[in-house]
């Protein structure tokens, strides 16, 4: 058998017109799975582009809080050293003045007794003017 232009065929239009309809079936099912492909593969990039981004940003900001915590050690001794001398200071004012509320306490009861004995001496004034043997 040989195949020239001029060859005829006999197939029947249905077949024919199935095969055209699995031809385009076939390519528009390549199109849609290249499409489908190409999305896959940009929102991948797009994807890779952010987790790196991210990784540097996390990065950057674990580095700038370290750095920052290193720069404030100082400043934190420097307070904790301020407040222990608050501290000890309010302990030196808190004797103090439990000392002097002490002292009111022992200043109240020295003055009276030193109204009794200023009571006492007057009463020794008197017996020695009633004996006589007082002179001013």
């Amino acid at each position: 058998m040989k195949i020239s232009e001029k060859t005829n065929v006999n197939m029947p239009l249905k077949t024919i017109v199935s095969l055209i309809i699995m031809a385009s079936a076939f390519t528009f099912s390549y199109f849609e799975i290249t499409s489908k492909i190409q999305q896959l593969e940009t929102a991948k990039s797009l994807m890779s582009v952010d987790v790196e981004e991210n990784s540097k940003f996390r990065i950057e900001t674990a580095k700038t809080l370290l750095e920052e915590k290193i720069r404030q050690v100082p400043i934190d001794k420097e307070q904790f050293f301020i407040l222990e001398e608050i501290l000890k200071s309010i302990e030196r004012i808190e004797k103090e003045q439990e000392n002097s509320r002490f002292n009111y306490v022992n200043i109240e009861n020295l003055k009276k007794n030193m109204d009794s004995v200023l009571e006492d001496i007057e009463l020794l004034k008197d017996k020695i003017r009633e004996n006589g043997k007082y002179t001013q």
